[in-house]
């Protein structure tokens, strides 16, 4: 889940909806937000339309103007389509949606001029457009150069170094506590936190069990070092469970929710440790049609310590964390995996494919 974010400073005009009609090839454009989900997410809850093209001449004190190139969708987008209270302020029907981005500087305020230069690499929290200024005291920092020079693409920046690099990275260290030979179990396993904690896990010394909804997906986790790994859809998890841990899980990384915490809670060993990082299973559902799970009692006898976060907790830690996995990442320790979406009008589709499980890793749109 984000943090250091800024809210878009955006004036979108709708644009018709018409492909005929869609602004021009150089115009600028911004992504806002339709409708709320009912309860689904579908495209039409998001619209491209046409948005004033920022004065490179004329930038704001305190901002940068920057080209965006990658922009990231990712889950938690989701509770930010609901009106329900939560944790941050959710997106504003009518109002461009944000989240993390990377891009290039294309102008400066004269008061930033000493901390960004034009052709900087930057990523950070804006709004979804393709030119925008962006507040730079709000989280805006440059890609390491040590990250481009190795020709890895600057999209990791919202990657296995970025936000969900934090959300694996961090809660390992904080609240799983891996110990060398615990059994895990982490579910949603291809997709951008799940493969990274996992092969975090696997770096810890632990015994990784991943579990997918592919073939495909299953065949990426034993080539990035899973030690188990198997498809949900075709071998029920329980049986899983009972062929890969016999004697139980140390640790679950949850990332699915529903049945899956309940067949967890079920093999957890005395002691074992919930990271409960997500439940994209449940998110598009009503509230009456979601997963009952009928044995949190375990959490009792077993001294289950479960804990979910909200990465942001652990800010102070970000930079010190992207060190570690650019690292790994240098190491070849880490591998990442990316689905990229080509074209910023494809933003709303990108977004609408993480809950029926079309990426393998993370999802970008490349602008």
């Amino acid at each position: 889940t984000p943090a250091g974010e800024s809210r878009p400073q955006i004036s979108a005009k709708q644009h018709p909806p018409r492909p005929s009609t869609m602004a021009a090839e150089g115009s600028n454009q911004a992504v806002i937000f339709a409708k709320r989900p009912d309860p689904a997410v579908t495209p039409d809850c998001m619209e491209v339309v046409a948005a004033p093209t920022p004065d490179a001449a004329a930038v704001k004190a305190g901002h940068v103007l920057v080209k965006t190139t990658f922009v990231s969708v990712d889950p938690y987008m989701r509770g930010r389509m609901s009106d329900a209270k939560s944790y941050a302020a959710g997106f504003q029907l009518g109002q461009p949606m944000y989240g993390g981005c990377v891009g290039e500087v294309v102008a400066v305020a004269a008061d930033t001029a000493a901390a960004f230069a034009v052709g900087d690499v930057v990523t950070g929290f804006w709004g979804w457009a393709r030119l925008i200024e962006v507040d730079a005291s709000k989280g805006l920092r440059k890609v390491p150069d040590a990250l481009l020079a190795s020709g890895a693409p600057a999209s990791l920046a919202v990657g296995v170094v970025g936000m969900p690099g934090w959300s694996a990275f961090l809660p390992i260290k904080h609240i799983a506590k891996p110990k060398e030979g615990d059994v895990v179990w982490v579910t949603g396993a291809a997709g951008a936190v799940g493969m990274t904690a996992g092969q975090i896990f696997k770096i810890k010394g632990c015994r990784v069990i991943g579990s997918a909804g592919s073939d495909e997906k299953v065949a990426k986790l034993k080539e990035l070092g899973f030690d188990e790994a198997f498809n949900y859809k075709t071998k029920p998890m329980k049986e899983a469970l009972k062929e890969y841990a016999p004697d139980g899980i140390d640790i679950f990384w949850d990332n699915v929710g529903g049945e899956a915490t309940e067949v967890a809670l079920n093999a957890a060993k005395t002691d074992a440790r919930f990271v409960m990082c997500g439940a994209i299973s449940q998110y598009n559902l009503a509230a009456e049609e979601r997963y009952p799970i009928r044995n949190l009692v375990n959490v009792i006898g077993k001294r289950i310590h479960m804990e979910g976060f909200i990465v942001s907790k652990w800010a102070a830690e970000f930079a010190e964390a992207s060190m570690e996995l650019a690292g790994y990442v240098a190491s070849g320790q880490l591998k990442f995996e990316e689905t990229v979406i080509d074209g910023f009008e494809n933003i709303p589709t990108a977004l609408c494919g993480l809950f029926s499980g079309r990426n393998t890793g993370k999802m970008v749109v490349k602008v």
